[in-house]
């Protein structure tokens, strides 16, 4: 792990970063809603990146359905998801390669996203990614983000202080969460354009920019 400074662990965000599901996400939503006579643009849907179903639908919606319709609307739009990624789940560029170097060499990894278990693994088994990763927590495990209680979650189940791990997201809220957890992170573009991220240690188009010397330098010994 020298080459790396004192970085002992990666905590990876799910949507946005190991793969792009914002499409499958809004077609899953689209056409639930659609049941619903529903109507939803993508240009209202995509600042909800990263917020939980419920908080999707709220967002969007405003009062328009029950907590029970909510509840229904969330499972179903879970099902359709899960039908539709598992068709089309690539790794974003970089992420196999980052993936690989890091357990190669000792550093460990967990996924912490706000998604459900369910969802999560059914993408990890599309990847073939299940065995990257020492820890997995949910959505369904804690608060949500900014709430940086998935990413200590995740540093705690890795048995990893905080301050040796490094968190890589994609949403505002994201950063916000490794922020409050105290721990560095690497931001990538791919959702938010970068003057519209809050500021942060280190921010990348993408993983494949991504290099052994600037892990050094975040985590200088």
């Amino acid at each position: 792990m020298e080459q790396f400074g004192n970085l002992q662990a990666v905590l990876w965000d799910m949507d946005g970063v190991l793969l792009d599901s914002q499409a499958a996400h809004f077609i899953a939503f689209r056409e639930v809603l659609a049941k619903y006579d529903f109507q939803v643009l993508d240009s209202v849907f995509k600042p909800t990146f990263g917020m939980t179903n419920e908080q999707v639908i709220r967002h969007v919606s405003g009062e328009r359905f029950t907590d029970e319709e909510v509840e229904t609307i969330c499972r179903e739009k879970d099902e359709q998801f899960r039908v539709v990624i598992a068709k089309e789940a690539v790794f974003m560029a970089g992420v196999e390669h980052w993936l690989t170097e890091f357990k190669k060499n000792g550093v460990r990894q967990a996924l912490a996203s706000s998604g459900s278990r369910e969802n999560i693994y059914t993408i990890l088994d599309a990847l073939k990614a299940r065995p990257y990763f020492d820890a997995v927590v949910s959505g369904e495990d804690c608060a949500s983000k900014p709430d940086p209680a998935v990413f200590l979650r995740a540093a705690g189940q890795l048995d990893v202080d905080s301050s040796a791990c490094l968190v890589i997201e994609d949403s505002i809220a994201g950063i916000q969460a490794a922020a409050a957890a105290g721990m560095k992170c690497l931001a990538v573009t791919t959702t938010y354009p970068r003057e519209k991220l809050p500021q942060t240690d280190l921010i990348l188009t993408g993983l494949n920019g991504l290099t052994a010397e600037m892990l050094a330098a975040l985590f200088r010994v």
